[in-house]
C-alpha cells in the first residue's frame, strides 16, 4: 500500500489519489472520453432519448415508460433506462472479473444470484472497484441511505443485501 498523502492514518494513499484524479479526469464535462472507461458503455444522460422512425417521424413508442421513485409503467426499455439515469450496463466481461477476483477467495462461494440473473442490470464504478481490488487499493461502498432517515423504506432492503455481499466478496 502507498504512503499517506495526509498524514498519518488517513485512508488516502498516493494509489487512491491518483486513481481518484484519473477517474474525475475522464468524468470531467466536456472530456472526449467522460462517461466511459474500457468496460463501460458511453453513458448520455439526456432525459429524452427520441429516435426517428422509418418515414422520418419521431418514434413516440417509449413514451408511455414512466420509471420514477413511485411508478413503473408501459414497457420498459432497459437501454434507456441505463442512459436516463447515467449508469452502465453489467456486460459479461465485468461479472467474469468480480467472479475472478471474489468467487473462491474465502469470502464468497460463487456470484450474487441477482447478478447472474441480471436483476442487477447497471451500475456506477464497479470497473473501479475491480480496479482498486486488482492493484490491492482499499476502498469503501456508499449506498447513499443511512439507517436513521425517516425515508427509509423496504425496498432499500436490496440495494443493502447486495452492498453487503460486495463488502464481504471483496473483503
Amino acid at each position: 500500500r502507498g504512503s499517506s498523502s495526509t498524514g498519518p492514518g488517513s485512508l488516502v494513499t498516493d494509489e487512491l489519489r491518483d486513481l481518484l484524479l484519473e477517474y474525475a479526469e475522464l468524468q470531467a464535462p466536456g472530456s472526449p472520453t467522460a462517461g466511459t472507461s474500457p468496460e463501460r458503455e458511453p453513458a448520455a444522460r439526456s432525459a429524452k432519448a427520441a429516435t426517428k422512425g422509418k418515414d422520418g417521424e419521431q418514434d413516440t413508442k417509449d413514451e408511455d415508460m414512466v420509471v420514477d421513485p413511485w411508478t413503473v409503467s408501459g414497457r420498459i426499455d432497459y437501454m434507456k433506462l441505463i442512459n436516463q439515469f447515467g449508469s452502465c450496463k453489467i456486460t459479461p466481461e465485468l461479472l467474469q472479473r468480480i467472479e475472478r477476483l471474489t468467487v473462491g477467495k474465502g469470502h464468497v462461494k460463487a456470484l450474487h444470484p441477482w447478478l447472474r440473473r441480471d436483476i442487477f442490470f447497471s451500475h456506477r464504478d464497479l470497473d473501479l472497484i475491480c480496479k482498486c481490488a486488482e492493484q490491492g487499493i482499499p476502498f469503501y461502498l456508499y449506498t447513499g441511505r443511512g439507517p436513521n432517515s425517516a425515508a427509509l423504506h423496504l425496498g432499500h432492503l436490496l440495494p443493502f443485501m447486495m452492498t453487503k455481499w460486495l463488502q464481504d466478496a471483496f473483503r
